[in-house]
């Protein structure tokens, strides 16, 4: 869309096809949301015995969690 001045507003205002298009940019998206979601798995795994016993010591100490 364009305003009385000419210059342009709305969802085209800001295109960054100057690099990829619409559907790169949806697919390099996807993919870093899939590599994050991987690291967020892994560093859960890394740290579970903090997780568990921080659990355990705000549950009171109860040892049927492991």
């Amino acid at each position: 869309m364009v305003d009385s001045s000419g210059r342009e507003y709305g969802r085209q205002a800001f295109a960054p096809g100057f690099i990829f298009s619409r559907q790169g940019w949806v697919e390099i998206h996807r993919l870093l949301a899939i590599v994050m979601v991987g690291l967020v798995l892994v560093h859960l795994y890394l740290h579970w015995d903090w997780i568990a016993d921080m659990t355990r010591r705000i549950l009171g100490g109860r040892d049927k969690l492991r």
